[in-house]
């Protein structure tokens, strides 16, 4: 929760670039414990990478982010080229959903693992949150006039609450769903 508050404030008050210098030993801190806390893991061989699941999500992902992206630089999001833009990439990720389907446990991400309750549950949780985290973003592009005038924390402080606020609601309505499945 701390991060994009501390994140602001070192954009604001320091320079862009005080982001890695603080985020690169904390990403090396992290890699020496891993090494070192957690258990080896043997197992049998490794399957092979789905590599057609990683052209198409990947492509389709970036695709479909790329048309959402430029909808405020191209008249909207019926703008022809935006819509195109879009289209793909969702039939980019359809052809994605298709493919792991088809290809079930060695797909690279398998579908069938969404017929759970509580993994479906789980992934809307990280939707909902990510709504909540970088929704704001696209609602407060008109607030733009206070980063220049250095109000980015602020900026920052309203994304952050809007993420705590989507982060309570949706726990409790996990807890409800678990309460009615259990």
């Amino acid at each position: 929760v701390l991060g994009p508050v501390i994140g602001g404030v070192l954009v604001q008050d320091a320079s862009w670039h005080w982001l890695f210098f603080v985020n690169v030993p904390i990403g090396i801190l992290a890699l020496a414990l891993a090494a070192r806390i957690l258990p080896s893991v043997e197992g049998g061989p490794a399957e092979e990478l789905d590599v057609i699941g990683l052209l198409l999500a990947s492509s389709g992902l970036a695709t479909l982010i790329y048309g959402l992206s430029n909808a405020d630089n191209r008249g909207g999001f019926l703008s022809p080229d935006v819509y195109a833009w879009m289209a793909a990439g969702i039939l980019l990720l359809t052809a994605f959903v298709i493919h792991s389907l088809r290809r079930g446990s060695s797909a690279l991400i398998d579908m069938r693992l969404f017929a759970d309750a509580d993994f479906s549950a789980a992934s809307a949780t990280i939707v909902f949150l990510g709504f909540g985290m970088y929704g704001a973003s696209l609602l407060l592009g008109g607030f733009g006039w206070l980063l220049q005038i250095g109000w980015a924390i602020f900026h920052i402080l309203i994304i952050t609450l809007q993420a705590f606020i989507f982060m309570v609601l949706t726990i409790v309505y996990l807890d409800m769903a678990h309460q009615e499945h259990h």
